[in-house]
């Protein structure tokens, strides 16, 4: 059976969303699935505009080329544009490259609106036989190019929101610090300015998608987007059925490792963007060398935004910690899983999730997390004791459990990670070939479809 996916999948460097993405598409085929690809213009084109020097891009051709020997049907366009010079400058530079991540960039880039017609209108020929549009982002782009090719292919339409779509109240920013943590609000000053313009395209293509008819369902990976959104009561009031996948996601992380030797080190990994905590993580690790002076914290992952980048890098330097906290680029997942593994502590003050990867990732590879008390986390993960959490934007509660976890005796540190709760979730979340069939399941289910 063919079905349109549409998704922006890599294997790594652009967050847990793209990861999941990739890691279940690679076994539609054994559930008796063509999924045909599409890869928004915008996607592409602000991927390639992010990308100096072309590591993501690199990274999605290696990627596609895995998923075409999958049985992943990509369409010539996508190929085009990835080699294409023009789309790359439809965000420009200086003032207009703020606008570049605005959802709403479609209203008054004509080249951008050009592109996309012709590629959904090449896909559409191509994607003939399909029996349903897939979304697998709650993003802007997918979404609205999705409504686009249901309407054009007469397809019904199913979404799968890995995040919040959109907050339940225009005017209140997550991302802002609050009260204690003022001293943050110039850092986050350019995120809220495109979380507004977002929130507000986010919502309102939401409900023209729930006013359509096309949009059949609403996946979740945890019950976190539906809440944060208030998506429960719009999409009830539309009698739209929202279901949560399960298991939602898994890792890769081989279970016969031999119990490792913690070193006292912190490490983070994710998508470097704000909402995931960047900016609170040098002042929340200030506090944690104040206990441990010469404790290091590695960050991996990419900046999607060179002035977030260059933000983060001046509070590094200005509170004093270029000595002990080091940023790393792209790395293998296995010398990844290594970094992990000896590192006693994974901070993660992100406030933008669904059901993190990197949380899962890390409770695999015995690593302690602290992360804030977020829906996604106590939805996701409840009742799981190596997780702690700590009430949202308090960094100073943060650095003092993590300073609890670091002086945690081994036996003690151990014995939250081999009680039977956490045994049996690790064990529930390592199959990708499960999540896949799953998914799957749900969607044939949900559609009717056999």
């Amino acid at each position: 059976m063919d079905i349109v996916v549409n998704s922006l999948p890599l294997r790594e460097g652009y967050g847990g969303g793209a990861k999941r993405s990739y890691n279940v598409l690679q076994y539609y085929a054994n559930c008796g699935i063509t999924p045909h690809l599409y890869i928004p213009v915008n996607t592409l084109a602000y991927l390639k505009s992010q990308d100096r020097n072309n590591n993501l891009i690199d990274e999605l051709k290696r990627t596609l080329a895995i998923l075409s020997h999958k049985g992943v049907c990509i369409p010539e366009y996508v190929f085009d544009l990835i080699e294409s010079e023009r789309i790359s400058n439809f965000f420009g530079r200086g003032a207009l490259r703020t606008f570049s991540m605005l959802g709403t960039l479609p209203l008054f880039n004509k080249k951008y609106a050009k592109y996309e017609v012709e590629a959904t209108q090449r896909f559409a020929i191509q994607a003939r036989n399909a029996r349903a549009i897939y979304c697998m982002h709650e993003t802007f782009d997918h979404c609205e190019t999705s409504m686009r090719l249901a309407a054009m292919m007469h397809l019904p339409l199913v979404v799968t929101l890995q995040a919040d779509p959109f907050e339940k109240r225009l005017n209140t920013f997550r991302f802002l610090p609050k009260d204690h943590s003022a001293r943050l609000v110039p850092s986050y000053s350019y995120t809220q300015l495109i979380n507004h313009f977002n929130q507000s395209s986010n919502r309102a293509l939401f409900l023209h998608m729930l006013r359509s008819g096309n949009l059949k369902a609403l996946f979740a990976l945890s019950i976190s987007p539906f809440i944060n959104s208030g998506l429960d009561a719009l999409a009830n009031a539309y009698n739209v059925p929202m279901k949560i996948l399960r298991p939602g996601n898994a890792h890769d992380v081989p279970q016969n490792f031999k119990r490792t030797i913690k070193e006292l080190q912190g490490i983070f990994f994710a998508r470097l963007v704000p909402e995931k905590g960047i900016f609170e993580i040098p002042h929340i690790w200030r506090l944690i060398n104040d206990a441990f002076p010469n404790a290091p914290l590695n960050i991996y992952g990419a900046f999607p935004s060179r002035l977030n980048k260059a933000e983060f890098f001046r509070i590094v330097s200005k509170l004093g910690l270029s000595s002990t906290i080091t940023y790393h680029d792209f790395i293998d997942a296995n010398k990844l899983y290594d970094v992990i593994r000896s590192s006693k502590l994974f901070l993660y003050p992100s406030h933008f999730d669904s059901f993190s990867l990197g949380v899962l990732e890390a409770i695999a590879n015995q690593t302690t997390v602290v992360a804030y008390n977020i829906p996604a986390v106590s939805s996701s993960y409840q009742g799981v004791e190596c997780i702690h959490a700590v009430p949202e934007w308090d960094v100073v509660r943060m650095a003092r459990e993590s300073i609890k976890i670091l002086r945690m005796s081994d036996d003690d540190y151990y014995q939250e990670h081999t009680n039977p709760r956490t045994i049996d979730f690790v064990r529930l979340h390592s199959s990708w070939s499960l999540v896949a069939s799953s998914e799957i399941d749900l969607l044939k289910k949900t559609l009717a479809l056999s």
